[in-house]
């Protein structure tokens, strides 16, 4: 307690089944009051004016025994009763029992809710506890939670993958917005969860090309790596060889990519969404509409021969954009695809996080740990608010005392080291600004864009181009929602805003709030579609803050469907910038193609 808040035994509770205990104590109350009341009652003679309520037994019944007889009668009834009862009890307690152990759904919420209820609950208490705080005690106090739960919390995504490791790697790619403990353990969760025996994997592959192509292994596959080239909450992807005339008419070559979804992924994410409904009402306030469009959007994925087609219109419209030169997406087999399986081509590369990782570490003389060590520092500050004004001294500073250490000192090794900090410093930022360029080219252009966007579905390939892979969950565009935000965006673009233009483009693009006041509208524009500066000057250190500041003032009564997902590709890089020492301010890149698209 002299920790945390919220007294330790109450967390304690979380391993315990509440449910069957809850159960049983009811039984044993109940059992407890018909005893009690089958004890025999004695008179008590009083004259006492304020008892009115004549005796139980009178005195003739006591003395003739009359007493014991309706004693023994009413001992027999509470035995009957007991056993009963008692046989009731385990009945109830075996069928519940048996209803957990086959029922995965219900498993799966009780083993979060037994493990997530109490962090939720000491969160809360730690809130309320501090809300006369200063920032310092309050930090303090939260940055002890969070290593304390940042452990917890990753097991229970781990263990209960579907949803919850959607909703982590969406976390994982926010520094500025979720505190650096469960960013640095939650990034493990962009490809790194645990792969499917890969036994399992072949028998899927093998009865995915019996039933839809009514091909064998050997008709296709020369062979397939058994160690997955990544793992994610629907399915899990292989390197494979497919021998000829498969890869005769293919530009991709006989090197493929195989993707394969996991069995019973589809009705895991509906149950999963159902739980995490719980979790908002509880300690989200606010998301219902959003987890609305992320529920719909997200059941998309589960049709890999869609995501076959998606790659062909995505990949179609970057080799007709202006940024062909420097993107990539990898072309599908339609042939051998099918609803749980899907063949594409092979892009040779990193994900985009680990390769800034591994330039950093050859910038200050080729340490790994010392790279990462950087990174992490660079999380824990953006969790602080302290973000850099967009150069490249911290960067600097950092390699020079590491140089300091290993006893390099030359003039030589420093400028080397600074020359090549500078070069990855500019690199990030033409990286991160060219996607930006990207993603709203296909907004605003193309209106069909990636609905699942993270560092994980992101690489840098060999050839220097960026590789966009996963287009399960696509987001299209109607052209008047498409207008609607590029009217949003064009405007908040502008070095004089106006808050009355902006209110009326959010009324336009379906937005309503309680009381419609043009102020508050024009705040929710820039906090879902420009940048969190306005967020941090009000004192707010992350968005959910904000937007719950938002909401005490004017709460949101509707969030259009066409706003989610677009925003959540405007925090997507703004928290990149900001991990670059590069504040982001969407609308700077995304109103030229706005402009454009009204302008057309």
């Amino acid at each position: 307690f002299s920790q945390f808040p919220l007294p330790t035994m109450i967390v304690r509770q979380r391993r315990s089944a509440i449910a069957l205990r809850f159960v049983l104590l009811l039984c044993t109350a109940d059992l407890l009051i018909m005893w009690v009341d089958a004890l025999p009652r004695v008179p008590v003679a009083t004259t006492s004016p304020y008892l009115t309520r004549r005796p139980h037994y009178d005195q003739r019944s006591f003395r003739s025994g009359k007493h014991n007889q309706d004693h023994k009668s009413r001992l027999n009834r509470v035995f009957r009763t007991t056993e009963r009862r008692l046989w009731g009890a385990a009945a109830i307690t075996l069928s519940a029992r048996g209803l957990i152990q086959s029922s995965e759904p219900i498993r799966r919420a009780l083993y979060f809710w037994t493990r997530a209820g109490p962090i939720v609950v000491h969160y809360r208490f730690t809130q309320w506890w501090l809300r006369n705080s200063d920032k310092e005690h309050r930090n303090e106090v939260y940055g002890r939670l969070h290593d304390r739960y940042c452990e917890p919390s990753l097991e229970i995504v781990l263990h209960l993958q579907g949803l919850f490791t959607k909703i982590g790697q969406v976390l994982s790619a926010r520094p500025d917005f979720v505190p650096t403990q469960y960013v640095e353990l939650f990034a493990t969760v962009q490809d790194d969860i645990p792969q499917w025996p890969y036994d399992e994997v072949e028998e899927l592959v093998r009865e995915s090309l019996r039933a839809t192509q009514g091909l064998e292994w050997d008709d296709v596959f020369e062979s397939m790596d058994a160690t997955a080239l990544g793992c994610a909450s629907i399915g899990q992807c292989h390197k494979a060889v497919i021998k000829s005339p498969w890869g005769d008419n293919y530009d991709g070559g006989n090197t493929v990519a195989v993707k394969i979804m996991h069995p019973d992924a589809e009705s895991r994410f509906q149950h999963d969404f159902q739980v995490f409904r719980w979790l908002c009402r509880v300690a989200l306030p606010g998301w219902k509409p959003i987890l609305n469009e992320l529920q719909t959007q997200m059941m998309t994925e589960f049709d890999y021969q869609l995501e076959a087609e998606n790659l062909d219109e995505v990949r179609g419209n970057m080799l007709a954009s202006p940024y062909a030169k420097y993107v990539t997406v990898p072309q599908p087999l339609h042939e051998l695809c099918s609803k749980n399986m899907l063949v594409m081509e092979m892009l040779k590369g990193k994900k985009f996080g680990d390769a800034i990782e591994d330039r950093l570490s050859d910038a200050i003389g080729g340490n790994p740990e010392a790279a990462k060590d950087f990174l992490r520092k660079k999380r824990a500050a953006l969790v602080m608010g302290e973000v850099s004004d967009g150069d490249a001294t911290d960067l600097i500073a950092h390699g020079t005392a590491l140089l300091e250490r290993e006893g390099r000192t030359s003039l030589l090794s420093r400028v080397s080291m600074a020359y090549k900090l500078l070069a990855l410093h500019r690199h990030v930022n033409r990286s991160v600004q060219l996607m930006l360029d990207v993603h709203g080219h296909q907004i605003f252009s193309n209106r069909i864009f990636n609905g699942d966007c993270h560092p994980g579905n992101m690489m840098e390939l060999t050839n220097g181009k960026i590789g966009l892979i996963d287009y399960g969950q696509t987001k299209r565009l109607s052209k008047q929602e498409s207008l609607s935000i590029a009217r949003v965006v064009s405007e908040l673009g502008k070095l004089s805003v106006d808050e009355t233009k902006v209110a009326i483009a959010m009324r336009e693009l379906g937005f309503k709030t309680k009381f419609d006041k043009d102020s508050v509208l024009t705040k929710y524009a820039r906090l879902f579609f420009d940048s969190d500066d306005e967020a941090k000057a009000e004192g707010c250190a992350t968005p959910q803050l904000y937007l719950l500041k938002l909401s005490t003032m004017d709460p949101l009564v509707i969030v259009p469907d066409a706003a989610v997902f677009t925003a959540r590709m405007s925090f997507l890089f703004r928290g990149m910038g900001a991990m670059a020492g590069d504040p982001i301010h969407t609308s700077k890149y995304w109103s030229k193609h706005a402009d454009k698209a009204l302008k057309d």
